[in-house]
């Protein structure tokens, strides 16, 4: 086998590279930078590794394969164009019932028009914290968990993250829509 060869050893994603150690101490970045030859990135520094007895910036593969099996699930439903485009529907509807109240009166926004975020939505009611936190008790009682507001500002923190549904955040606005009526 050449130097520097890689062979599979039959289970699936798992390699062995074997390589010389004399041509890895001939790869120091020093070297490589001398030559004109591109840096390999420190994770992945063969030299650097032999030299730490293969400890140094161990990969955190169970993270890893979280994330393979997350970007696996969104490729599934259709990318990353398909999932702004939830994501833009999502805080769209949040935004227009809450734009509405504002200027209703019922509620404040904590952002500016221009500084929103499409995954957490801050908002207060003007009834005060007795209002949030009865907003927070009854959505708790319907199944809508962490709605309370962030504790350095308070009111209610509607999180839009990636694997909330479009589904889901339409029964929120019905909520939301319901919980104004009552003012």
């Amino acid at each position: 086998m050449q130097a520097g060869a890689q062979k599979n050893v039959g289970i699936p994603g798992i390699t062995i590279i074997i390589v010389r150690k004399d041509i890895l101490t001939r790869a120091d970045a020093k070297t490589l930078h001398e030559k004109n030859l591109p840096v390999v990135p420190i994770a992945f520094d063969y030299l650097t590794t032999l030299q730490n007895n293969s400890l140094y910036n161990t990969l955190p593969i169970f993270a890893l394969h979280i994330a393979d099996l997350v970007f696996a699930h969104l490729l599934s439903r259709g990318g990353i164009e398909a999932q702004s485009a939830r994501n833009d529907r999502k805080s769209s509807l949040v935004y227009a019932v809450l734009d509405s109240a504002e200027n209703d009166g019922k509620v404040v926004l904590l952002n500016d028009k221009g500084a929103r975020s499409r995954m957490n939505v801050p908002f207060k009611f003007t009834g005060g914290t007795e209002v949030d936190a009865a907003f927070v008790k009854e959505a708790e009682s319907r199944g809508m968990m962490q709605l309370k507001g962030h504790r350095s500002i308070g009111g209610i923190r509607v999180s839009l993250y990636n694997a909330v549904t479009v589904e889901q955040t339409e029964r929120l606005v019905e909520f939301i829509k319901e919980f104004l009526n009552k003012l």
